[in-house]
């Protein structure tokens, strides 16, 4: 199985500014009856990233009911996700800055695992599968 490549965010975040030196940390927690324990982590220097991150975990993670959390570089909880829906509703807001060709409706920036010039409907279909609501209860929902 390939590796997916990540692009994270490279134009302005949509969640809070990017870190200089220092990156918010990304954990995958399982609850136990004792509390909470790491299954793995990631780090990136924005909220962002650290969604993106976390959305290419397997869907059955949040189904065994594992959850990711987001923390600052002092160890304040920024986010937390307890459903793959939720983590993916946010990753759509952070599409919305990243410049579309008006005329081609290509990508003219990479973003999350799409390469510059990816075609908007192939980015819709990936929300579509990845939603159990689908890509037209996101954008009917938005915030």
């Amino acid at each position: 199985m390939s590796k997916t490549q990540l692009y994270g965010q490279k134009i302005n975040p949509y969640f809070g500014e990017r870190l200089s030196g220092e990156n918010y940390l990304i954990m995958f927690c399982a609850e136990e009856a004792d509390g909470f324990w790491q299954v793995s982590e990631g780090c990136a220097s924005d909220i962002d990233t650290c969604i993106m991150l976390a959305a290419l975990e397997p869907e059955e993670s949040f189904a065994k009911g594992h959850c990711a959390k987001i923390f600052t570089p002092d160890c304040k909880e920024k986010k937390n996700y307890t459903s793959r829906d939720a983590l993916i509703e946010d990753l759509w807001k952070t599409l919305s800055d990243v410049p579309m060709n008006p005329d081609t409706e290509d990508m003219e920036e990479e973003w999350f695992i799409f390469p510059k010039g990816t075609n908007r409907e192939a980015i819709w279909n990936w929300f579509d599968e990845n939603h159990s609501k689908g890509v037209g209860w996101i954008m009917n929902h938005e915030n």
